[in-house]
């Protein structure tokens, strides 16, 4: 497991307006966390239609290399939870952002915390009677996982359900979310951070051979073993090198047998009148391996 930690562009964006529509809906906030803020606000305040005050969290999290995750967490600190009374819709989720920069945030990234309607949920829902002080956990499901840029940064944004659901609260006068702690808290211990566990892929095997005299032959690649993890849980693949365009081809793969048990990976390389010289070196030497993970 490997933890990731949010930087410079990560706060909130806010904005008043005198009705839900017109605040839930615009396209430009009022204002921002400063740069220099340890803290910022996730909250919905609402008074019977005449005013509405929103807050979107921003959390950009620089993840370049990170591949083949497995289970991810991202990790908030909350300092106050806004929790009136109960309801339903008074709860945190995880949403992709798509803030214009991960250094620094703009009123114009108020409708860059996911869709303005109903944006698709990438973690779980913490109702805010229920987060504690201090770090809480949104696990991210399926989706969020999906998000996370192996080349550069993701960008993760957080809100509250209310506004998730644009949904009105039935109680005026009353604020609902959290305060949470952003990266320039100077304690070390209440930067929001992403805990990542990824499959490690790894060669099991690699081999050379020399093709048949002339280009225009075709030939089989065939490996036969079995691993110490299972290709159930995670896949092995049988690969040729390209000598053209000097990547890794994949030829078979294997996703379904047990821990320790024998199974095959076979391939025949010319079908169709194929061309494989790109397949071998000058030398007609072949080069293949077999990797597990991914």
């Amino acid at each position: 497991m490997a933890s990731y930690y949010s930087g410079a562009g990560d706060g909130s964006v806010y904005q008043e307006g005198e009705s839900w529509e017109e605040s839930h809906n615009t396209s430009v906030g009022d204002s921002t966390s400063s740069s220099l803020s340890t803290t910022g606000y996730v909250t919905v305040y609402y008074n019977n239609d005449t005013w509405a005050d929103f807050g979107r969290g921003f959390f950009p999290i620089d993840t370049t290399n990170v591949e083949h995750v497995i289970s991810a967490t991202l990790y908030i600190s909350s300092i106050t939870n806004y929790d009136y009374t109960y309801r339903a819709l008074n709860y945190m989720a995880i949403v992709l952002a798509t803030q214009n920069s991960t250094s620094s945030l703009s009123v114009n990234d108020f409708d860059q915390c996911g869709s303005i309607d109903n944006p698709t949920k990438g973690s779980n829902s913490i109702n805010c009677q229920d987060l504690i002080a201090g770090y809480n956990a949104y696990t991210l499901n399926t989706e969020g996982i999906s998000w996370i840029n192996s080349s550069g940064y993701t960008k993760f944004g957080l809100r509250c359900g209310f506004d998730i659901e644009d949904s009105p609260p039935d109680v005026d006068w009353e604020t609902w979310g959290i305060k949470y702690s952003s990266s320039e808290d100077t304690s070390g211990t209440k930067d929001p951070y992403l805990d990542v566990t990824v499959i490690q892929t790894y060669a099991i095997f690699q081999f050379k051979d020399y093709s048949p005299v002339g280009n225009e032959q075709g030939f089989n690649v065939t490996w036969q073993g079995q691993t110490s993890l299972a290709p159930s849980t995670s896949p092995v693949v049988l690969q040729i090198y390209n000598f053209d365009t000097l990547t890794w081809v994949n030829l078979a793969q294997n996703v379904s047998s047990d821990v320790n048990t024998d199974f095959e990976l076979s391939a025949w390389i010319g079908d169709s009148g194929e061309d494989i010289s790109a397949y071998h070196n000058s030398a007609n030497m072949i080069c293949c391996r077999v990797y597990q993970g991914g």
